[in-house]
């Protein structure tokens, strides 16, 4: 067991150590450098696509390959379902194919 003189380095001073709510803040998800500059034209550093005066437009490329890939996904779980479905019924037919070879 430590005595209060060995522990009392492992305290920090008091006003060393941060407030405990900034322990456990997330870090900054955007880098300091990532800021544009202001010396740079709003052409190059606006979005690709982005009109200006225009808040928010539509990425129409991006929703017809996110439509598309659904579909796709959509499909091929109907098509799995129903393999499965045909290998489910294949395997309780082999099953009394084998109880009435042995009832025989």
């Amino acid at each position: 067991m430590r005595s209060c003189r060995q522990t009392a380095p492992l305290v920090a001073p008091a006003g060393r150590s941060p407030p405990i709510h900034r322990w456990f803040r997330p870090p900054s998800t955007r880098p300091r450098h990532a800021t544009p500059s202001p010396f740079l034209p709003a052409a190059i550093t606006a979005a690709p696509g982005s009109l200006p005066g225009v808040s928010t437009l539509i990425n129409l490329p991006a929703v017809v390959i996110m439509l598309l890939i659904t579909w796709v996904l959509s499909y091929g779980v109907r098509e799995s379902a129903r393999i499965n479905n045909v290998m489910v019924a294949i395997k309780i037919g082999v099953v009394l194919l084998f109880i009435a070879v042995g009832v025989w």
